[in-house]
């Protein structure tokens, strides 16, 4: 878990909204680590890390950071999403390499199976959810605006779950029914119009 930390820390939470190339190359990273089964890294972590502290960086971001930040967090969610959609690849892809390592004994290590891949998915969607929410109904203007920016980047692979969908669709059609800051109004019309064509792409999971 310390290692995990300490390479957010180091080399991803600052370098991740640099520029186009650093976003990309920060996901493709982690992307390659996890396929080369890198001894001591958990990719677990690593996704529950980044997933529950993102509402965190959003509040710290320029709208330009915000907008790498949300296309990083495009590219992780894509990966999530592949592993979600298919036992087969998640097996081949996950089950067999040591990111998903839940514990480690004198004989085999124990990694995560789909359902419980699916199951931490889950949460990790929940969080997000919570996170996004907060700051949309957040009375700072950057923080809902670079929560809308992330959000704009982020659709098709986040909501996919029907009812953190609701959740977000409320919360963005508030700002644009009830705020009387235009800019804000502006990006919430646009990123509703963005979220509907995706509507029927929503799946219900309890």
């Amino acid at each position: 878990h310390d290692t995990v930390i300490q390479f957010l820390k180091n080399c991803f939470i600052t370098r991740c909204t640099f520029t186009k190339d650093d976003e990309l190359s920060c996901a493709k990273f982690v992307e390659v680590m996890h396929m080369m089964g890198t001894p001591t890294f958990s990719t677990l972590q690593y996704y529950d890390k980044v997933l529950k502290d993102l509402p965190q960086m959003v509040f710290k971001c320029t709208q330009h950071e915000a907008g790498r930040l949300g296309r990083f967090l495009r590219e992780t969610l894509k990966s999530l999403e592949r592993w979600c959609s298919s036992e087969e690849l998640y097996t081949k892809e996950c089950f067999s390499l040591p990111g998903f390592t839940l514990k480690y004994t004198s004989t085999e290590p124990t990694r995560a199976s789909y359902s419980e891949f699916r199951n931490v998915s889950f949460k990790w969607h929940y969080r997000m959810t919570r996170g996004f929410v907060q700051c949309l109904a957040s009375k700072d203007f950057m923080e809902i605006r670079n929560t809308l920016v992330v959000l704009t980047k982020i659709a098709g692979y986040y909501p996919v779950i029907k009812k953190f969908y609701q959740h977000v669709e409320r919360s963005v059609m508030k700002i644009k029914e009830e705020d009387e800051r235009g800019d804000l109004k502006l990006l919430a019309t646009r990123y509703l119009a963005q979220l509907q064509t995706y509507q029927k792409k929503q799946i219900t999971q309890e």
